[in-house]
């Protein structure tokens, strides 16, 4: 898939299922995706089910968000927490921001319609995602991970990024 803005930057993304992702079993985000479905007791993980202590987590701390989307519209979803390692802008921090308030066109349109899918489906997605936007260009690969706070709807999702070496 490409994304494209009014200001040029370019977003591909791959989606991949955790079968051979990344042309290995063994990614900081596999091993978070396992260790997260072993701990599911119904169809979706409670929030309270995600512990940031976790030893799988050691390799992605800092490259977390936490997600809010009890709002029926993707730009209403908002950053309960943004890792302070994933800038996707020089100095950008999303804590507290609306999915609509990010700046770039292009990479705001990717972001609102692929966490909306999650929430839509309830099942994880893992993606590479080659981009250049705001100030970053390169690639990485991301694990969003839908959560629930009341045991029926998806209301946050938990988003992981690892920059491979």
């Amino acid at each position: 898939m490409r994304v494209y803005s009014g200001q040029g930057e370019v977003t591909r993304v791959r989606f991949l299922g955790t079968d051979g992702f990344v042309a290995s079993t063994d990614t900081p985000l596999i091993r978070l995706f396992r260790t997260w479905e072993g701990r599911r007791r119904s169809p979706l993980l409670f929030e309270n089910q995600v512990l940031l202590t976790d030893g799988v987590l050691a390799e992605l701390i800092g490259y977390m968000h936490i997600v809010d989307v009890h709002s029926d519209k993707p730009e209403g979803f908002f950053f309960e927490s943004y890792g302070f390692r994933a800038k996707v802008a020089e100095a950008a921090d999303f804590t507290g921001r609306r999915l609509g308030e990010i700046p770039c066109p292009g990479y705001r349109s990717f972001v609102q319609d692929s966490y909306a899918m999650v929430k839509a489906s309830g099942a994880a997605v893992l993606s590479r995602i080659a981009t250049t936007h705001l100030d970053y260009a390169g690639t990485y690969h991301r694990l969003v991970y839908p959560l629930t706070d009341d045991g029926r709807h998806v209301t946050h999702l938990a988003v992981a990024v690892c920059h491979p070496n």
